[in-house]
């Protein structure tokens, strides 16, 4: 019953255009710029890992964005906020988690209660020691990742999938979904790389 009472909460969220919107939308966070971010009192940067950071499944950040992310890492606190355990076991999520602390000193937060749930965006301004205001979040998903941290009250950057073509299925189903609430706002995006079909 709690969980059918989040579902609805978030679809009514999706469908109100100060939760849809992310603040900026980036191909990936190449195009981010420091100065931009300094300009809006942002002190941290909270990430998301899957097609923003990493392709899925794959236990180091990508080679296309790893010089920007160790570049925003440098400038801000940062942290990692990913619902892994959705496409694996619990413990699968955990080793991921740890082989990503242990690569790049990267904190990652894997919450009970999974994106857009503000659970997991509170602890990541705890772990920041921030107020949300200050930091921004940076994600590939509209449902989970943008709204969630407009919700929230982050500073929210949306970027395209690294490689659309390595979601699962169930992650294009939603992918077309939040395309269609994204045009239903007269709103659009930079393509993914590949671009999809």
């Amino acid at each position: 019953m709690k969980l059918n009472r989040s579902i609805f909460r978030f679809s009514y969220l999706a469908l109100q255009r100060r939760y849809v919107f992310p603040k900026i939308f980036l191909k990936d966070i190449n195009d981010l710029e420091i100065d931009v971010l300094r300009s809006h009192s942002i002190q941290g940067v909270v990430f998301d890992i899957d097609q923003t950071l990493s392709l899925p499944n794959e236990n180091k950040i990508n080679e296309r964005v790893l010089n920007s992310f160790l570049r925003i890492q440098s400038a801000f606190k940062v942290c990692a906020l990913s619902n892994l355990e959705l496409a694996m076991s619990s413990e699968a999520a955990f080793s991921r988690g740890l082989e990503f602390e242990r690569l790049y000193n990267l904190r990652v937060i894997l919450p009970k209660l999974k994106k857009p749930h503000p659970s997991g965006f509170r602890l990541a301004r705890r772990y920041l020691n921030l107020k949300p205001p200050h930091i921004a979040f940076i994600g590939d998903r509209l449902l989970t990742d943008t709204i969630g941290a407009n919700y929230s009250r982050f500073y929210s950057i949306q970027v395209a999938p690294l490689d659309i073509t390595a979601d699962e299925p169930t992650i294009r189903i939603f992918r077309r979904f939040e395309n269609l609430i994204l045009h239903t706002h007269n709103f659009f995006h930079p393509k993914s790389s590949p671009t999809e079909e």
